[in-house]
């Protein structure tokens, strides 16, 4: 599997033996892992990284997990977010998930416990992505007469733009004039603009190499 397609792990926590383990088990499960000892470190790797998979601590040094949560949730609003937490913090943990975190766990945690968490979320994380590229499919198929090729190598194509595509990361789309460029990013954005995030603008440029 190409990078661009492995899910992308973001780990949050003021202490780095904690970050260190989290990351050392992301990879085990062949995630892209990244790490942020603040939240405010974490919310300037949010534009350039966009994560499917965040675990934040819900105690860090100045702005608190849940406010990251909350400001996560408006600019990747698709990205999973796992609260650890202490046992006396628990309360705040399930008040969490009221505001869109998808679980929280407990430190001192096990690896197969935080494994199961991670997987868990990255299936759902998938689930959804795999969604929105069908109904986009199909919306691009009625929209260009199913012009679109259907070989697998092509769908992955399409399925890496949609995962960008509400990142301001450039896509570079390149190949041989006639080859179909211009619709497979026709058909990659189709339906998605509805989507266009809050906070930043939709700049996912379609550049195309003649």
């Amino acid at each position: 599997m190409s990078e661009e397609m492995k899910t992308r792990l973001l780990v949050v926590d003021d202490e780095q033996s904690i970050r260190r383990l989290c990351m050392t088990i992301g990879n085990t499960l062949g995630y892209l892992c990244t790490e942020a000892e603040s939240a405010e470190a974490a919310l300037g790797r949010l534009e350039s990284d966009a994560p499917d998979l965040i675990l934040t601590d819900l105690k860090l040094p100045a702005m608190s997990g849940v406010e990251l949560l909350k400001q996560t949730k408006r600019l990747l609003p698709h990205a999973e977010i796992a609260i650890m937490t202490g046992h006396g913090s628990i309360e705040s943990a399930v008040d969490a998930m009221k505001l869109g975190a998808y679980d929280y766990i407990e430190k001192p945690f096990r690896v197969e416990k935080m494994r199961l968490l991670l997987q868990r979320m990255s299936e759902k994380v998938h689930l959804v992505t795999e969604n929105e590229f069908l109904r986009e499919r199909v919306t691009a198929a009625d929209n260009l007469d199913g012009i679109i090729g259907s070989s697998s190598h092509i769908q992955d194509v399409l399925r890496m733009i949609s995962r960008l595509k509400d990142t301001r990361t450039p896509v570079l789309i390149s190949g041989e004039s006639g080859t179909g460029k211009e619709l497979a990013a026709r058909a990659s954005t189709s339906g998605a603009r509805w989507r266009r995030r809050r906070l930043w603008p939709w700049t996912a440029d379609r550049w195309f190499q003649r």
